[in-house]
């Protein structure tokens, strides 16, 4: 049993220290004059003829709790002190699906150039991805007991979700203006896996009215592609399984994806734009290991397929309190009524695809207004965010953007980004929550994002672009 809790420590440690992309809403998205929102919508114009950076040229962080928040858990006195931890309270201010979600990406290389043909990119960036998913009623049940759950058709849901991925993305982008009107754009993506987890629990447990009995359905099913494999040739779960990491596991796992996205300008003032980003999938075959798990027919406590408890024996009890080896069978023994099979088997996994439809509002030249409807894939369900934006551009190398964003659970995302070239030096950094820098323990996002480029020092307008592109088909 220890094994088994080793295994289980380091994956909760993997998740935990990995807490760390996202297609999230971020002032980046909405800068004109700087060419990161081109990985928001590979159709975006950018007036840099050239652009070069390596590790620090984007890096973003975003991590999502709509259930755990500090206030929540305590009382306080009327000097704002907390004085008393409050579960129930806790409890309470949960919703009946809870989310911690967190993202990391990292842009080990990047670089752009304009031809007569467009804008093209090359990207090489590392993500990391995550998404836990809990219900509140699992956390009733732990801290308040069974009482609530009386009856067949009043259960306790106890739900748990794990999705994390992690894999290397080397894209090709091009962007041209077709039109005086019409941007298009493309990113092609080559994949390689490093690590994979997804697991799902579910269990449904209510109290019997008459004889307070406990009963209890449930079942799981989990895949993961890690750098060790707990499956045994016989088929046999490893609770010692040896860590063997080398290149030809590191990069054994290969996928494909694409991006794609329009801009149409539909007069001097209003325009309106449209991006999928991250349609793909990742093929794992190293280490490719899959169980499912349910209940079994152990013993006298296996009735219709669930577990029916009705109490323990004065004799168990005191077994339990004062018998070690008693404690030791009786633990194994519970072991006889979990089923589960194990297989080594390879999978795909989707990644997780965003979809964006955006309005603008030019006022002047210098100065948007954005409306934007981002829906993004968790691996539990589309997360939608709703975002209006002000953007203002001065000199082709200046941006100050603000947003407002809300989200499930989330309604008080207030971003901030500046954006400001400096001859050849680029720099940008952002927020799309500045509120969580000042009460991180009560907010449901907190994110940041920054880097620095190398760009031409030369600036080309849109139009300019569009004459080039007459002459290149005209040659």
């Amino acid at each position: 049993m220890k094994n088994v809790h080793r295994i289980i420590l380091v994956i909760s440690l993997a998740y935990t220290v990995c807490l760390t992309e996202a297609q999230n809403v971020s002032p980046v998205d909405f800068m004109r004059n700087n060419t990161k929102p081109l990985f928001a919508n590979p159709a975006a114009f950018t007036p840099d003829d050239f652009y070069f950076d390596i590790v620090l040229g984007n890096l973003n962080f975003d991590f999502q709790n709509t259930g755990l928040k500090y206030d929540n858990f305590f009382d306080f006195d009327a000097n704002g002190y907390p004085v008393m931890l409050n579960i129930n309270k806790g409890i309470a201010g949960l919703g009946k699906t809870n989310y911690l979600n967190s993202s990391f990406s990292l842009d080990v290389l990047s670089f752009g150039f304009r031809t007569k043909h467009g804008f093209f990119t090359f990207n090489h960036r590392i993500h990391e991805q995550e998404s836990l998913v809990y219900s509140k009623d699992m956390l009733q049940l732990i801290f308040n007991g069974n009482a609530a759950f009386l009856g067949q058709d009043n259960p306790a849901d106890l739900n748990l979700g794990l999705n994390f991925r992690a894999f290397h993305d080397i894209n090709l982008g091009w962007q041209m203006c077709l039109t005086d009107k019409l941007n298009v754009g493309l990113r092609l993506k080559f994949l390689m896996g490093l690590a994979d987890a997804q697991a799902n629990v579910n269990a449904q447990l209510y109290t019997d009215p008459d004889s307070y009995a406990l009963r209890l359905t449930a079942g799981a099913d989990g895949r993961a592609t890690l750098p060790f494999c707990f499956v045994t040739p016989d088929g046999e779960i490893d609770y010692n399984p040896e860590i063997n990491i080398n290149a030809a596991d590191l990069f054994g796992n290969y996928g494909g994806g694409i991006d794609f996205g329009a801009e149409y300008q539909i007069n001097d003032r209003w325009s309106v734009a449209a991006a999928v980003n991250d349609l793909g999938w990742i093929s794992w075959k190293s280490y490719p290991e899959r169980i499912k798990a349910g209940l079994a027919d152990g013993g006298a406590f296996y009735q219709d397929n669930g577990i029916v408890f009705e109490g323990l024996t004065d004799e168990q009890i005191d077994g339990i309190m004062n018998d070690p080896d008693y404690l030791s069978h009786l633990t194994d023994s519970l072991m006889d009524y979990v089923s589960y099979d194990v297989s080594v088997v390879p999978y795909a996994s989707m990644l997780n695809t965003s979809a964006m439809v955006r309005g603008n509002f030019d006022l002047t030249p210098n100065h948007r207004f954005s409306a934007q409807l981002l829906g993004y894939y968790t691996g539990f369900g589309i997360r939608p965010a709703a975002t209006v934006a002000y953007t203002g551009s001065f000199n082709k190398r200046y941006d100050v953007v603000a947003t407002y964003t809300i989200m499930p659970g989330s309604y008080d995302n207030i971003g901030i980004g500046l954006s400001a070239n400096f001859g050849v030096v680029h720099l940008f950094v952002a927020s799309n929550n500045v509120l969580a820098f000042v009460n991180p323990v009560n907010s449901t996002q907190l994110n940041f994002r920054l880097g620095i480029s190398f760009t031409s020092i030369t600036k080309t307008d849109r139009k300019d672009t569009i004459v080039i592109m007459e002459r290149g088909s005209e040659e």
